[in-house]
């Protein structure tokens, strides 16, 4: 008879591949969120790679964060909906965001403690002047790249006034100019540039792969027995002969059940609904910052 096993190891081979890629996915804060889709894959990692290194150099998280309509989300003012974003996704007590609101056109220079001094006034006006003539020509990575690399320099540079001339006035001539990010174009940079949740695929693809050449090739090494197809091809000729047989009532149980009654009926009353609620609580930090069109 035929002896049928279960091999593991392509489940295995596949959960190593899916942990290995979801681990890098997973284990930095997300600083850079696109839900409005305003990026390529590229773009979003080139932002995401930019602003995970400013952030580890100056210990102050900069974080970009769009939306299609923040109304469909509940929230009716930019500010609140910035605020209440960077509150409860684990960043740092300092720190300063952008946030877009496509459906209002509405923009939102958030800064968190110590940030708050340091962007100040001034700086904030810089901030926007350079900023927002990008987001309303639609140059969205442009206008991306100019506050992550334009805020760090401000607020490391606080107190020396790098940005503004002897009248005041912002001197874009001190502006980091972005620079576009360009396309991968070998096989590795697109591999790396494949979102996660592709990467999963891939990697299970791949150990599924792996494991069935393996254990197809130990399977056809073990195929020294050939199936039959009927029991009768099992049976040794001559060796069983019935000389009599008898059909024996050994017992038999019977079980019996009350029939239900109309009155029996189960009724759910209006008492057992559950209802759940949710409460958003308001964030207790100090922020400042400004927000308008654009």
């Amino acid at each position: 008879m035929k002896r049928k096993t279960i091999n593991i190891l392509p489940v295995l081979l596949s959960l190593c591949f899916m942990f290995m890629s979801c681990f890098s996915a997973y284990a930095r804060l997300e600083r850079m969120v696109d839900g409005a889709g305003l990026l390529t894959e590229y773009e979003r990692d080139e932002l995401s790679d930019m602003l995970d290194t400013l952030s580890e150099d100056d210990n102050i998280d900069y974080v970009i964060l769009t939306a299609d309509d923040i109304a469909n989300e509940g929230y009716a003012d930019i500010n609140e909906y910035a605020d209440y974003y960077y509150e409860n996704n684990g960043f740092m007590p300092d720190g300063v965001m952008l946030a877009i609101n496509m459906a209002g056109s509405d923009y939102c220079l958030l800064t968190k403690g110590e940030c708050n001094v340091k962007m100040n006034e001034d700086n904030l006006d810089i901030l926007e002047s350079v900023v927002v003539p990008y987001l309303s020509s639609g140059d969205y990575y442009s206008a991306f790249v100019a506050f992550a690399e334009n805020s760090s320099q401000l607020i490391t540079n606080t107190g020396d006034d790098v940005f503004l001339t002897d009248s005041g006035v912002a001197d874009t001539s001190n502006f980091i100019e972005p620079e576009y990010a360009s396309e991968p174009k070998t096989l590795l940079d697109k591999l790396v540039s494949i979102n996660w949740p592709v990467r999963i695929i891939v990697c299970l693809g791949i150990g599924l792969l792996i494991g069935f050449i393996v254990t197809g090739s130990m399977k056809s090494k073990h195929k020294s027995v050939a199936s039959l197809h009927g029991a009768a091809d099992y049976e040794v000729s001559d060796s069983l002969n019935v000389l009599r047989h008898n059909d024996v009532f050994l017992y038999k149980s019977v079980n019996t059940a009350p029939k239900a009654k109309a009155s029996d009926s189960s009724v759910i009353s209006s008492s057992d609904t559950f209802r759940s609620s949710v409460n958003i609580p308001s964030s207790g930090s100090s922020h400042g910052g400004r927000s308008g069109k654009f």
